[in-house]
């Protein structure tokens, strides 16, 4: 018997060596599957987890596929294409990430856990790590056939083949581009061994139009929080986040209070249909004016000051922290990234027609790239807005000088020149702008009554343009009272817009906003009404929306020439009290309407000209001095932090509100950044008097 067994065990050790004898015999022709966009092929990991039937490439999208894969180069040895996963319209969808279903994904692998096991080891991950995982995966579809490593699951253990997925199918890529899972059958993919497809066996049946020439390989390309798709319905380009949490609408919103002065204040909210809205975080002074996500951030726009203001431009990753990384010296009232920059419109210090454009790569360092005193005949109009899409910029502007309201559109392909090739919507006003789903929208409001309006006045109008260059403009039925300007935004396969209006139902009269859905931004519902007003709103991508976390200033400088440099120190431990924390800032500092002494050991002294103490006074002027103390505690990264310890007024600043000190770079000298419950303010001392009104 012990003979027996060990000749069996030999046969079986030949056997298997023969076995693999025969897989690599030289010049075997490998074997590849061809699975046609409907089809969950061989060995699927789970049921489908596709949103929808199998989508139809346009023809003028696989045009767009077909210029692209011919600047792609071929591989030496097999002469397939290779693509870099990050390189614009390799991919394309509808506008949203509703092809793919992620969450159906994680939920079916938690419930399989030997799939999960072996799901997870293809990828390299863990399986506890998988929800995490998905969660930063984009769904897009197949522009191109292409080649994958594919691998699926069979007697227990994860299977692997080449496979070649024809275009429109729906898969899942990473940050680098790379598909990672093919959404009809949960399978996750891994970038291809290349092979000669040509010389391969094949099997499955060839679709139409299939030749090995034109099939592509992905290879991963750097990481990047946004993708430029091809719109598979009409061809163009948009930007498509790959955050984890991408797929929320973030509005801003203010108090709608009259009456007893209130600190101002932003609050960011987010949502992810339109209808119910969550607080993420606050921004504690000033009211943002501007909000848009693009390359992993989100940027916001505060205008501040008195009379003449300039903006603080803060960035956050979470929608919770918020850090200002600039001062611009004018009014920035849009913001928007595409084609690898930023872009920001607003209205000069000062000048007949006060427009400008600042621009970015990077979301910290700006430049001013054009305006309306730099002889520039372009801008006629203030600008208010700006968006981008289909490889082209468009900024919205409003009409100076003039009894008649209206609207002009100046296009530019760069962000830098500018052109007043764009349409004119007459009769309106705060307008906001979006591209979406192949087309332009800009939503504004009316600031003259017409017969067919209500007796509540202003309307909120909506124009549409493919071109952005001709508008056909037309009121939201229904909808009357419009008082406060809004904005608009795309994404998830829908326009969202909002706009204050002032709203008449039984119980009485009410003041707000009023968000608008619509799926092609021709007729539109309202979703729900908010009592606060809702200055900017924006599509895009979050880490993590729980909880709120007030915003403390950090360090930015405005130089002479109106370009602005970070001055943010390096990251250093908190410093504990009593550690002459107040150093850096004392001295004294003064504004127009107040007064401040600061000690080394982080004691500050306020006065300021109080007027809502005296309602009868025409002017600050004639107004009697409140004074406050507060006392600095700690320091961070710049940023010294305290609470109010004694207050005459405490209506207008509480007992124990929250103190944040640092300083800025003036043009020339310094200048203290004071925010105090909420409430901010400019102070200027002796290097940098006449720039705080002092």
């Amino acid at each position: 018997m012990w003979i027996v067994a060990v000749i069996a065990i030999c046969v079986a050790v030949v056997a298997a060596s023969v076995a693999v004898i025969v897989v690599k015999v030289a010049g075997s022709p490998p074997s590849v599957t061809l699975e046609p966009a409907s089809s969950p092929g061989p060995n699927p990991f789970t049921a489908s987890v596709a949103s929808g039937p199998t989508v139809n490439v346009a023809g003028n999208a696989l045009a767009e596929s077909g210029a692209l894969r011919k600047t792609l180069p071929s591989d030496q040895r097999t002469h397939t294409l290779v693509a870099t996963g990050t390189s614009p319209g390799l991919y394309g969808g509808s506008g949203d990430v509703h092809v793919c279903d992620p969450q159906k994904l994680v939920v079916f692998l938690t419930q399989h856990q030997g799939k999960a096991a072996a799901w997870s080891g293809v990828l390299g991950i863990a399986p506890k790590d998988i929800a995490g995982y998905v969660a930063t995966l984009t769904p897009v579809l197949l522009t191109s056939d292409t080649l994958v490593g594919n691998h699926g699951f069979q007697g227990g253990v994860a299977t692997s083949e080449l496979s070649v997925l024809q275009a429109g199918t729906a898969v899942m890529v990473d940050a680098t581009g790379t598909p990672r899972v093919k959404c009809n059958c949960g399978n996750p993919l891994t970038p291809p061994e290349l092979i000669t497809l040509s010389k391969a066996n094949t099997r499955g049946t060839a679709w139409p139009g299939y030749t090995p020439a034109a099939v592509t390989a992905v290879r991963p390309g750097p990481a990047t929080a946004t993708l430029t798709l091809v719109d598979v319905g009409t061809g163009q380009t948009y930007e498509q986040s790959t955050a984890s949490g991408a797929g929320l609408w973030v509005a801003a919103e203010r108090p709608n209070i009259s009456g007893t002065p209130t600190p101002e204040q932003t609050t960011i909210v987010t949502s992810g249909d339109g209808r119910l809205w969550s607080p993420a975080g606050v921004i504690p002074f000033g009211h943002v004016q501007a909000l848009a996500w693009g390359n992993g951030t989100w940027i916001a726009a505060v205008p501040v000051g008195n009379g003449t203001l300039s903006s603080i431009l803060l960035e956050s990753t979470d929608l919770r922290t918020w850090t200002p990384v600039m001062t611009l010296p004018d009014t920035i009232l849009g913001v928007a990234y595409g084609n690898g920059r930023w872009t920001a419109v607003g209205n000069l210090a000062s000048g007949p027609v006060s427009a400008v454009v600042w621009g970015s790569t990077d979301g910290v360092h700006w430049v001013r790239v054009a305006s309306s005193s730099d002889g520039n005949t372009v801008f006629t109009h203030q600008l208010s807005s700006v968006a981008y899409g289909n490889g082209q910029w468009i900024a919205v502007g409003i009409s100076q000088g003039s009894s008649v309201a209206g609207l002009k559109t100046f296009t530019s392909s760069d962000g830098i020149s500018w052109a007043a090739n764009g349409g004119i919507i007459n009769g309106a006003t705060g307008p906001g702008i979006a591209y979406g789903a192949g087309q332009w929208t800009i939503t504004a409001i009316t600031n003259t009554e017409t017969s067919s309006q209500s007796a509540s006045g202003q309307r909120v109008v909506v124009g549409v343009s493919m071109d952005g260059r001709s508008w056909v403009a037309k009121p939201i039925v229904g909808v009357s009272g419009a008082d406060n300007e809004g904005d608009v935004a795309y994404g998830n396969g829908k326009w969202l817009a909002a706009a204050g209006v002032q709203e008449t139902t039984a119980g009485g009269t009410s003041d707000g906003s009023i968000f608008f859905g619509s799926g092609d931004a021709k007729t539109w519902s309202p979703m729900v009404h908010v009592a606060q007003y809702v200055d900017a709103l924006a599509f895009g991508g979050a880490s993590s929306v729980s909880g709120t976390t007030e915003t403390s200033p950090s360090s930015t400088a405005t130089t002479s020439s109106g370009t602005s440099t970070s001055t943010n120190p390096p990251t250093s431990p908190s410093s504990p009290a009593g550690a002459n924390i107040g150093a850096t800032f004392a001295g004294t500092w003064g504004a127009h309407q107040s007064g401040l002494v600061i000690n080394k050991a982080g004691t500050g002294d306020l006065h300021y000209l109080d007027i809502s103490l005296c309602p009868s006074c025409s002017s600050f002027a004639n107004a009697p001095w409140s004074t406050l103390v507060f006392v600095l505690t700690s320091l961070a990264q710049g940023v010294a932090t305290g609470n109010v310890t004694a207050t005459s007024d405490p209506k207008i600043y509480a007992m124990g509100a929250t103190v944040h000190v640092s300083l800025t770079a003036g043009s020339p000298g310094q200048i203290l950044n004071v925010v105090i419950g909420g409430r901010l303010s400019l102070l200027c001392n002796s290097t940098s008097v006449g720039q705080c009104g002092a």
